[in-house]
């Protein structure tokens, strides 16, 4: 049977390995390395790889940084054997990418996508994720060349078939999570089985002054810690929740938020869901006008229209 290592560098990274976890593989020993910080925890993290894999023995590995974490994950995986697994978010960060070249033959690396960033392509990658730095304007063709000899095996990535990864080997589909008992019994019990809007905030978008300028009184809205708003109140939890975990629960009646990831996740989970979507000031002030332009093209190919910045719900 064959051993699996797991690096998270956030805490949504786990929607991925889903679909390696929900196959018929038998694994021996299954390793998760992530950081705890502000916006991930062992308990969540654990409470997730217990629903995926229910009958194995899982160790964690928490760790303090992201340096820490490079360093564990290049540990790990020395002591991988022809025939495991290596997943992790291989293209974020060159600490882990370099490890597709040094790791033993014979393991699959599984690539945990950042999803838009992905469909960029080798050079758009370069110019609307990284293109703020001036030195990646300038090793354009070394980053090109290293992009084709560093590619992980697989990726299941969620826009595929539609799309597929051009920083893999092979991109396959994906299979759609399923959410753990508890947090069903979380949704039952706190929307009472009633529909709402799903309101994402973030990278300059404020939620009090979105829900002000929609006139929304009733709706669902995640948190970087351990909570969940509804209808302007704050649940505490035991396990953080994420915004592609609220459109698994079925209970989203749309989608009001910015050119995230979680919009695609919403059109893969619920094809007919209703979505407004809005450029993101801070995405742009992050990344360059060029992120806006490109994921405007991925979206649209999913029936997702870009809307303008919307500066009264940002704020200042």
């Amino acid at each position: 049977m064959a051993h699996a290592l797991v690096v998270l560098e956030k805490y949504s990274d786990w929607l991925e390995t889903y679909s390696l976890f929900n196959s018929k593989q038998a694994f021996s020993r299954i390793d998760v390395c992530f950081i705890e910080n502000d916006r991930n925890d062992f308990k969540s993290v654990e409470g997730v790889f217990q629903h995926l894999l229910p009958n194995h023995s899982v160790s964690y590995y928490s760790c303090e940084t992201r340096e820490n974490l490079f360093v564990v994950a290049r540990e790990k995986c020395l002591h991988l054997e022809k025939g495991d697994y290596f997943l992790a978010p291989f293209i974020r960060y060159k600490n882990f990418w370099k490890l597709i070249r040094t790791s033993p033959k014979g393991v699959t690396k599984v690539h945990l996508s950042e999803v838009i960033p992905d469909t960029f392509g080798l050079i758009g990658y370069r110019m609307a994720y990284r293109g703020r730095n001036w030195k990646s304007w300038l090793t354009f063709p070394l980053a090109f060349l290293y992009a084709l000899t560093h590619k992980p095996d697989v990726c299941f990535f969620p826009l595929y078939p539609t799309l597929k990864n051009p920083f893999v080997r092979k991109s396959g589909r994906p299979i759609v999570p399923s959410l753990t008992t508890r947090k069903k019994e979380w949704f039952t019990t706190l929307l009472g089985g009633e529909k709402r809007p799903l309101i994402i905030s973030g990278f300059g978008y404020d939620l009090e002054l979105m829900v002000r300028e929609l006139s929304i009184t009733k709706y669902i809205a995640t948190s970087k810690g351990k909570e969940i708003i509804i209808d302007g109140q704050v649940h505490p939890l035991s396990e953080r929740i994420c915004a592609e975990e609220v459109l698994l629960s079925g209970l989203a009646s749309e989608i009001i938020g910015y050119n995230s990831a979680a919009m695609l996740w919403g059109k893969i989970i619920d094809p007919k869901i209703k979505i407004s979507c809005y450029e993101a000031e801070g995405l742009n002030k992050s990344y360059g006008s060029l992120y806006a332009k490109f994921s405007r093209q991925v979206l649209s190919k999913f029936g997702i229209n870009l809307l303008p910045i919307q500066s009264s719900m940002i704020k200042k």
